[in-house]
């Protein structure tokens, strides 16, 4: 090849290579390439799809032949999203990645408030639903652990029901006022029993109603949270009430059995220093006790319906016995020893008295 020929080869590539550089990015008639977006129109001009940069990252949206939706894929510093638009304003839907990396799909109505989000907080999937007016009325959630719960949400987006489960699976049910305190809440102890607790205004005092295998019962419950207050049924069937004091303890009780009917005051050592009880006789009794619960005083009235009083030592022994039979009244005292040594009353109307040795031998008796 000489180098006419040469030349002449030269400038038919060099003829090929200005006629392709003269030819768009992205051929085809109808079709323009930009510096800072590629659009894809039809033959009359109209934008059918666009790939730009904006201040947040790249967008490419895609316009339906009546322009009446568009999708839109964006990347930027939120995350990647594709969005399906109506041009109206009637409709949206998003599905994409939230600030923190977790994925959401978000329905919107009319003016592109949210009706429905479903997505994802601390790792757990959650459903929320909004009313037209955009307030959230309804979510659905499981937590990390994978507990779930439904939430009721009032006109103005306060809580107002709560619907969970415990970590363990036992179902709870909780009711709100409109500044958010609990009011009601219905649900099941640890080891089954169920139970409905109401809270006062602001959460003060409290009531709780519960049923366990020994039978049911409520308490009544302070400004504090602390019971005060107990009716139940025991084990076997017998009804109680306790009092307690604010710190816990048990300082009243009334309560009945097969046997005594009866009422029990208690210190702050939660011994019992006064009782009063009727047993299986119909015989009432009060007792008052000493601080190690030894009865020092008691109260009786007999099967004859008279009367009796006895007084004792610290260690259980009658020192002194005032009471009445159907032919007197009468007055017995004793030693240290609770031995009889002394009886003064009256008898079928006469006075009398009577002395004895710690061996039960007369000393002294008038008349």
């Amino acid at each position: 090849m000489d180098l006419e020929e040469r030349v002449k080869q030269l400038e038919e590539k060099l003829a090929r290579l200005e006629q392709s550089i003269s030819q768009p990015l992205i051929g085809g008639p109808g079709r323009t390439v930009q510096g800072s977006r590629i659009q894809l129109t039809d033959n009359a001009g109209k934008v059918l799809a666009e790939l730009k940069p904006d201040p947040t990252g790249t967008g490419l949206a895609i316009h339906s032949g009546n322009n009446e939706s568009v999708v839109l894929l964006h990347n930027g510093k939120h995350g990647p999203q594709l969005q399906f638009v109506r041009r109206d304003g009637k409709g949206s839907i998003l599905l994409g990645i939230d600030p923190k990396g977790l994925p959401q799909l978000i329905f919107a109505h009319k003016g592109n408030e949210p009706t429905v989000i479903i997505g994802g907080a601390n790792g757990a999937p959650g459903f929320m639903m909004y009313d037209r007016a955009g307030r959230p009325r309804c979510t659905i959630n499981l937590d990390a652990s994978g507990t779930p719960s439904i939430g009721l949400m009032g006109p103005t987006g306060e809580m107002r029901m709560i619907i969970a489960t415990e970590s363990d699976g036992r179902p709870k049910t909780t009711l709100f006022d409109k500044k958010g305190n609990p009011r009601v809440c219905l649900s099941e102890h640890p080891q089954g029993d169920p139970a409905l607790q109401l809270w006062g205004d602001g959460g003060k005092g409290t009531v709780m109603l519960t049923v366990s295998k020994g039978g049911p019962g409520v308490s009544l419950s302070d400004s504090d949270h602390c019971p005060r207050v107990l009716l139940s049924l025991q084990q076997e069937g017998q009804p109680a009430l306790f009092f307690f004091n604010d710190e816990q303890q048990i300082r009243v009780m009334l309560g009945c059995d097969e046997e005594i009917h009866g009422l029990r005051v208690f210190d702050s050592h939660q011994k019992v220093r006064v009782a009063a009880s009727v047993d299986a006789d119909e015989r009432p009794t009060v007792g008052i006790f000493d601080a190690d619960e030894q009865a020092r005083l008691r109260m009786t009235m007999k099967r004859d319906s008279h009367p009796g009083l006895s007084l004792h030592d610290e260690n259980g022994r009658t020192l002194l016995t005032v009471g009445g039979t159907t032919g007197g009244q009468g007055l017995v005292l004793s030693d240290s020893n609770g031995k009889v040594r002394a009886i003064v009353g009256v008898l079928n109307g006469e006075p009398a008295i009577t002395l004895v040795d710690e061996n039960k031998e007369t000393l002294f008796r008038a008349p």
